[in-house]
């Protein structure tokens, strides 16, 4: 019904398994990671919240200005040099456990500058970083700002992904007719529904863009439709963000294998 089937087998990235993070110093991350990496789905790409998206602003002096708590993601400003190297020491000891096995993504904003969007790319360039993800706009924030990216994305290696909560193709066609970004992840909870992702892939495809996308509160039905959907998308797919069980009893309503993921397929 969606098209000539592409693949028989859809890769997933994992944004969904977690563990309690010891603390936040480098080798609590470097040790998430490797207990991320040892899961038995062996997934080929994992996403870790860092900068704005993983509470790094409540570090003391981690940028110029005030946290915000308790509310999604209102905090905005200019990394610090202290913040920075915060940023980057974590990134690094991650990378360090992922080597050249394991993919990984950064779940970075919003709230990112420019220019520390582009310094950070820019850093980044030659490590095996899958995306950098909603720098400086996406999550939480459903509008594009395609102008913000274009300085940002034909400037650095490191890919730029964002997309997740943009309705509707219409709202998408300015990041891809502009290359505005290296990577889409619209989410079909959010999107409109699988006729409006699979034109967006598609058309992204016809402009060079990558397709990952997002999906981790997209439960039971959303697992169904990413499964079905990446089967019939263009090579520009790369993986769907695997949802997570929440709330736990919804394992308890499928039928067949429980969760049937081998080798992040």
């Amino acid at each position: 019904m969606l098209g000539g089937k592409i693949r028989d087998r859809v890769q997933v990235y994992n944004g969904s398994v977690r563990y309690e993070m010891g603390g936040l110093e480098p080798e609590n991350y470097a040790e998430n990671m490797q207990k991320m990496k040892d899961h038995p789905y062996n997934f080929s790409i994992i996403k870790q919240a860092v900068s704005f998206h993983g509470g790094m602003q409540n570090v003391d002096g981690f940028y110029y200005g005030t946290p915000v708590k308790k509310m999604r993601h209102p905090n905005r400003g200019t990394i610090t040099g202290k913040g920075f190297r915060y940023l980057m020491a974590r990134i690094e000891a991650m990378l360090d456990v992922l080597g050249d096995d394991v993919g990984l993504a950064l779940d970075c904003g919003p709230g990112m500058t420019v220019p520390d969007a582009l310094k950070l790319g820019k850093e980044l360039e030659g490590s095996n970083i899958m995306w950098l993800e909603d720098m400086v706009t996406g999550d939480y924030s459903p509008y594009v700002l395609a102008d913000l990216y274009t300085q940002v994305t034909p400037y650095t290696s490191t890919p730029i992904h964002t997309g997740e909560q943009i309705y509707l193709r219409q709202n998408f066609v300015e990041l891809i007719e502009r290359n505005a970004v290296n990577v889409l992840g619209p989410d079909v909870a959010d999107v409109g529904g699988i006729a409006e992702m699979k034109f967006i892939a598609e058309y992204a495809d016809l402009h060079g863009i990558q397709f990952a996308p997002h999906g981790v509160f997209d439960g039971l039905i959303g697992l169904a439709a990413q499964t079905h959907l990446a089967a019939v998308l263009p090579d520009n797919y790369i993986a769907f963000e695997l949802p997570k069980a929440e709330p736990a009893w919804w394992l308890d309503i499928m039928e067949g294998e429980t969760f049937p993921v081998e080798d992040s397929h």
